[in-house]
């Protein structure tokens, strides 16, 4: 232990790093920080400021629970943290490779905590240690994210070990950095949106990122946002019953929003539903190499999916009484599958092609074995529209290679099939070759709210104050 004199006080040094941490909070610590003396120590090491807290060396895992103190010392299991911001003070920082089974980490225990959560340590976990229903992060200052990730390498969340986020009149969870996964949380009613990660307004492109199996319902102006990202997995989310607070944008209140300069993605096993806008939307400009699987969209009071990229690849998604089209493209794309997906009973068109911006903008490599049944039976002419083609050049060959809703003709128009609308299409392909009937796919389950409610053991809850 290295012991001097500052500003007239005995100083006990024993760690830089945490005098980074607490510098913020410590006016003597934002002095200290300056000095070359303290600048020249190495590591490890710990500051004692006389007559306020004594910060010991960080731990690799950090436990938080309610009935714990917020002390120099706290973090071990018998003596946890109370807070998890002070829990984040505790934990020591890793450095790359962000390899999730070797990250330090911070276990939080059942309760609702009141504050605002920031990590801005590298390569560190936080996970909760019953999950959403008992683990509740409620915003102190609603004026800020009720979490902020800014480090890199950051897992927030896990299965059956994430947070519920909720209070602030931004978002639920906002990141900035790469490496990170968020996993296992929910978010409700925040004034934004309830996961929101990248930001458009520092021009730096985070990479890595994943988001899986969270949940976000009832949040002002969306469910999960994505801005400026390259490379990121997209897995098993749910958002429903966002809304479009004070209008906007035409995407304010979709469920899922990925947004300009996203990049490499896979987008797979995500549900919208019931979302104030799109379920799913994608706006052009620097959207490539999206490969969208198995996702559903029903209820939404605007299109299903509606898109604007380039290279991307739409298969076995489901469309279902979307209050827009089931399937929208803005006139910006390249497609390159379309397939094997399904558009059932939305109130206007299964499928629609926009108005290309320029001649040649909509490039559509395979469009083929889809199902098409019962779409916009608004139309005054009784024809129920499947496919609306608004290009502007003659189209491409849809009808025989889909399901139009009638098995015993193989292609559309025939009562009570979907019909073409738009500009038409080539008729190349001999109507006989297709089986259609091997293209209808049953339709999605039922969509039910799983109860948010768990059966609370005691045993389970003293066995967890111990062991994460």
């Amino acid at each position: 232990m290295t012991l001097f004199t500052h500003a007239g006080k005995a100083i006990a040094v024993i760690t830089y790093s945490v005098l980074l941490a607490i510098s913020s909070s410590s006016a003597i610590a934002k002095t200290l920080i300056d000095d070359t003396r303290l600048q020249a120590l190495k590591p490890p090491i710990v500051v004692i400021d006389p007559g306020k807290i004594i910060f010991l060396k960080p731990l690799k895992t950090v436990y938080v629970q309610k009935w714990g103190r917020d002390t120099g010392a706290c973090g071990s299991k018998t003596s946890p943290c109370q807070s998890i911001n002070h829990g984040l003070l505790r934990v020591a920082a890793t450095t790359t490779p962000y390899d999730t089974a070797s990250l330090n980490s911070v276990y939080v225990g059942p309760g609702r905590y009141r504050e605002n959560v920031v990590i801005n340590k590298t390569g560190i976990k936080v996970v909760s240690l019953f999950g959403t229903d008992m683990t509740i992060i409620a915003a102190s200052d609603s004026s800020d994210n009720t979490v902020s990730i800014t480090a890199d390498g950051v897992q927030f969340g896990a299965k059956d070990k994430g947070f519920t986020l909720m209070g602030s009149n931004l978002s639920g969870l906002f990141s900035t950095g790469s490496n990170v996964g968020v996993e296992g949380n929910r978010a409700v009613g925040n004034g934004r949106r309830g996961f929101e990660l990248g930001d458009a307004t520092v021009n730096i492109t985070q990479s890595n990122i994943t988001v899986k199996n969270n949940e976000a319902e009832f949040n002002g102006i969306g469910g999960f946002y994505f801005t400026d990202i390259s490379k990121a997995q997209v897995i098993g989310n749910v958002a429903r019953n966002n809304m479009r607070n004070g209008g906007g944008f035409m995407a304010t209140g979709s469920g899922f929003w990925f947004d300009s300069r996203c990049s490499d993605f896979t987008i797979t096993r995500n549900r919208a539903t019931e979302n104030e806008a799109m379920g799913f939307f994608w706006r052009r400009f620097g959207i490539t190499d999206h490969v969208i699987n198995n996702n559903q969209a029903a209820l939404n009071l605007s299109h299903g999916f509606m898109f604007m990229g380039d290279r991307i690849s739409i298969n076995d998604n489901t469309a279902v009484n979307n209050e827009g089209d089931g399937f929208h493209f803005m006139g910006y794309d390249h497609v390159q599958h379309f397939t094997y997906n399904t558009a059932v009973e939305n109130t206007r068109a299964g499928i629609m092609f926009d108005i290309e911006v320029l001649p040649g903008a909509t490039v559509v490599d395979v469009i083929s074995h889809n199902n098409i049944i019962n779409n916009d039976s608004i139309r005054a002419s009784g024809n129920n529209c499947g496919l609306l083609n608004n290009f502007q050049d003659k189209g491409f060959d849809t009808v025989h290679d889909n399901f139009w809703g009638n098995p015993a003709v193989p292609g559309p128009g025939a009562d009570p099939a979907d019909d073409v609308c738009g500009f038409l299409t080539e008729d190349s392909a001999p109507a006989a070759t297709m089986n259609t009937r091997y293209f209808i796919y049953p339709l999605p389950p039922v969509l039910i709210t799983e109860p948010l409610a768990t059966v609370f053991d005691f045993s389970e809850y003293m066995d967890a104050m111990i062991t994460p």
